[in-house]
C-alpha cells in the first residue's frame, strides 16, 4: 500500500468532467439509499443488527466496485491538498448524493415499497434528530473515520482482502449507531414521504453529521499522511 497510488486516485477523480461527477454522485446517493432500505428491513423483519449491518456494508462495496462519488469517502481528497477546487468538489458530490437519495426514495414510495416500513423509518429518524448536536457531531466524526478505512482499503487491497477491507470498518459503525450524512438523508428522505411532515430537527442532525463526517475524514487523513509520509 503506497500514498503515490491514493495519489492517482484523487487525480483521476479531479480529471471527471461535470457530467461523470454528477452522475457518479447520484449513483453513490441511490445505492447507499437502497442498503440503507436493506439494513431497515432486515432490523424491522429479523431484529438482528448484525445482520442489518452487513447488509448495508454491501451499500460501500457496490460504490467502491462502481467507481461512484461517496461525499464521506471523498473526504480522502485532501491527501493531495495542491488539487485545486477541493472543497467545491465536496460540496458537489454533497449535493448531488442528495440528489440521488431523493429520485430513488421517490420511486420507492410511488411504489409503496415503504409503507411497511413506515414505522422504523419514522422511529430511527426521531432517534437521530433528538441526540444532542455533540453526540451528532462526535458520531459524525467515528463513522466517517470508519469510512475512510473501508474506502482505503477498498482502493488498496485486492480480491476477498478487499471486500473484508470494505465490510468490516462499516459493520462496525453501523452497529455502534455512528452517524452517517447520506444514510441519514435516506432516513430523513423516506420519513418525511411516509408520513408527510417534515422537521427541522432533521436539518439540525444533517448539518452537524456532515461537520463530523468531514472532521472525521479529514483526521483519517492527517493519520495516513504521517504514517506514510516520505513514502515513494
Amino acid at each position: 500500500m503506497q500514498m503515490k497510488e491514493y495519489h492517482k486516485v484523487i487525480a483521476g477523480k479531479f480529471k471527471q468532467n461535470r457530467g461523470q461527477v454528477w452522475s457518479r454522485s447520484i449513483l453513490a446517493g441511490v445505492v447507499l439509499s437502497c442498503a440503507g432500505l436493506i439494513s431497515v428491513i432486515a432490523t424491522a423483519l429479523f431484529g438482528n443488527l448484525v445482520l442489518s449491518s452487513l447488509l448495508f456494508s454491501f451499500g460501500l462495496v457496490m460504490i467502491i466496485l462502481l467507481g461512484a462519488e461517496l461525499f464521506t469517502s471523498n473526504c480522502l481528497v485532501v491527501l493531495r491538498p495542491r488539487q485545486p477546487k477541493i472543497f467545491s468538489r465536496l460540496a458537489v458530490v454533497y449535493i448531488f448524493n442528495l440528489l440521488g437519495v431523493v429520485i430513488i426514495t421517490t420511486f420507492l414510495w410511488g411504489a409503496g415499497l415503504l409503507e411497511s416500513y413506515q414505522d422504523n423509518l419514522l422511529s430511527s429518524a426521531t432517534t437521530k434528530a433528538n441526540l444532542t448536536p455533540v453526540a451528532m457531531l462526535f458520531s459524525g466524526a467515528i463513522a466517517n473515520f470508519l469510512v475512510c478505512i473501508a474506502s482505503w482499503l477498498g482502493t488498496h487491497e485486492k480480491g476477498s482482502t478487499r471486500i473484508f477491507g470494505i465490510i468490516l470498518p462499516i459493520m462496525t459503525f453501523v452497529m455502534i449507531k455512528a452517524e452517517h450524512s447520506i444514510a441519514n438523508m435516506f432516513i430523513f428522505a423516506a420519513a418525511i414521504f411516509t408520513s408527510g411532515h417534515f422537521e427541522l430537527a432533521y436539518l439540525n442532525n444533517l448539518l452537524w453529521v456532515t461537520i463530523g463526517n468531514t472532521i472525521g475524514g479529514f483526521l483519517f487523513a492527517l493519520i495516513l499522511y504521517f504514517a506514510y509520509k516520505g513514502q515513494k
